[in-house]
Formats: structure tokens, sequence, C-alpha cells
């Protein structure tokens, strides 16, 4: 019996595996949404302002040393941000002075550098704007660091003002 002839048989194309360009945009789009969503509800930690309040209430907290430390940090956060408060302008200066300030009476050998320092950043919060129930503790740590610096006739009516307040 003869042999059939060799067939050539025509050229089979292997089955495609992956996804086809369409499937490959829909998920990417899919993936772009999910980061849009994520960034959108994601937890984004206190506001500025609740960490403002945050820092006044640790400043107000005298019987606790570390609470002034957590204050500055805060602040120096608030700062760096360029966080203006609506109801106290110059409240992040105001705790950086504060809080500078108790750090120069505690230290009793704290130079002109400190105390100027410190008169720069409490004269900063006033050019922003202290609201009254925080003046009196303003004008006494601005009034004794003008007195450290030798400016005694500058000290004088901030010192009466924190007093009769």
């Amino acid at each position: 019996m003869p042999r059939p002839a060799p067939v050539d048989p025509a050229p089979v194309e292997p089955p495609r595996r992956g996804f086809s360009r369409h499937a490959t945009a829909l998920a990417a789009v899919a993936a772009v949404a999910g980061g849009l969503f994520w960034l959108l509800t994601r937890d984004r930690g206190p506001s500025p302002e609740s960490l403002h309040r945050r820092a006044l209430e640790l400043l107000d907290d005298t019987e606790n040393e570390a609470a002034g430390r957590k204050a500055e940090v805060l602040a120096e956060r608030l700062h760096a941000e360029g966080f203006r408060d609506r109801e106290f302008p110059g409240g992040v200066e105001f705790i950086l002075g504060i809080v500078a300030f108790r750090e120069a009476v505690a230290d009793s050998i704290a130079g002109e550098d400190v105390w100027r320092s410190v008169a720069e950043r409490l004269r900063e919060a006033e050019r922003q704007a202290v609201p009254a129930d925080r003046r009196p503790q303003w004008a006494f740590a601005l009034g004794i660091s003008l007195y450290h610096l030798g400016r005694s006739w500058e000290a004088r009516p901030l010192l009466e003002e924190a007093l009769q307040t």
C-alpha cells in the first residue's frame, strides 16, 4: 500500500493568554480610581486647629515639665506648616516664646542671646495678635525678658500691665 503523501498542516496559532488591551486599560482605570478613593478617605490626623488648641492646653499645664516640650514640638510643626489661627493669630509664636521664657527662667545663667530670642518671639506674637485672656502672661514674659536685656524702661509698662490684669 502506498504511503499517503505528507500533508503540510496549516500553521495553528497558539491560544492567546493574558489580558487583552481593553482588560489592561480597565485594570489601570480601576487602580487609579482606588488610589484616589484612598487618598480622599484616608485619616489625615488631627487638624492644625486642634493641634493649636492642644499645644495651648499643654502650655497651660505648668505642673508638668514635659508638657511644655510637647507644646513646643506642636508649635514648631504648626510654624513649619505656616499655620495661623483665626482667633489667636500669634498663637504659635506665643507658645514658642512662653516655652523659651520658662526655659530661660529655669536656667539661672541664661545669657543675653536667650533673652533676646524670647523677646523677639513674644514681639512677633504681638504683631500677629494676642487675645486679651493671654495678654497678662505675654506682658509678664516680655517684661521680664526686656528687664534681663537691661531695657527696664520698656519692661516697666509691660510688668505693670501684667499686674493690673
